[in-house]
């Protein structure tokens, strides 16, 4: 039987789904650098982004050059192109919070690990449920046949409710008594069961009756009338459960 602990882990997909408040504020700031992006090359000088169909030659570019420089009035510190006036400017600009961006690769890393990691436990303890029910089943057969021919498959008034169980003499240390959610076609009460190490607790509901919610100490137990109700709707009716 193969191993689910051995299956890789989920492949990290391109564009993955923020989960943490930090991945939100990420990506909410790069769509908004997109924006800003975009409305300053909306607003761009058209006569600055035109090409000349004229290539200069390297005398022009020379001598505009020299005559760039003779300007007495030139100042280095200023271009138009490099004027960003139009713009807006950020708000809320945080150092801190641009170190916390910087390691959402890192968190995002993390928490793939630990969703996989999640993910092989639930596997594990799935396969361990199905491992347990498959042992019942083949415990709560013989007592199922037995107590069905009893009982006229669950169809006599007069036995359909008595207790199959047969005795035994184990010590009374061995017996305990258990709380249990009986659920019924017209009733639902919580009784008194008792239970006995010399059988497993849903071949003693079986004996009354009753398939167990769970394969080890159910809490709550559905009668077989109300299965048998639900299975017969389920085949015989148009409209599915």
């Amino acid at each position: 039987m193969p191993n689910p602990l051995n299956r890789p882990l989920k492949k990290i997909r391109s564009c993955p789904k923020p989960v943490t408040p930090l991945q939100e504020a990420y990506l909410g700031q790069r769509e908004k650098n997109q924006r800003q992006i975009g409305r300053s090359a909306a607003r761009a000088d058209p006569s600055e982004l035109t090409v000349s169909n004229s290539t200069p030659t390297d005398e022009d570019l020379l001598h505009n050059r020299s005559e760039e420089f003779e300007n007495n009035d030139f100042n280095f510190d200023f271009h138009p192109r490099f004027e960003h006036e139009d713009l807006p400017e950020t708000d809320g600009y945080d150092e801190e919070q641009d170190e916390e961006i910087e390691g959402y690769s890192e968190l995002d890393e993390d928490e793939e690990i630990l969703s996989g990691l999640a993910r092989a436990d639930y596997d594990a303890k799935r396969l361990k449920q199905e491992i347990r029910w498959a042992h019942q089943c083949k415990c709560m057969t013989p007592i199922f046949l037995r107590c069905r021919q009893a009982t006229s498959n669950w169809a006599s008034k007069a036995n359909w409710d008595s207790d199959w169980k047969t005795p035994c003499t184990c010590p009374s240390y061995r017996r305990r008594v258990c709380w249990v959610d009986m659920v019924d076609l017209h009733t639902r009460q919580k009784a008194q069961v008792l239970f006995c190490d010399c059988q497993s607790d849903p071949v003693r509901l079986v004996e009354m009756g009753y398939i167990g919610a769970t394969p080890v100490h159910p809490k709550t137990a559905f009668s077989i009338r109300l299965l048998k109700h639900f299975q017969v709707v389920w085949k015989y009716c148009a409209q599915r459960i």
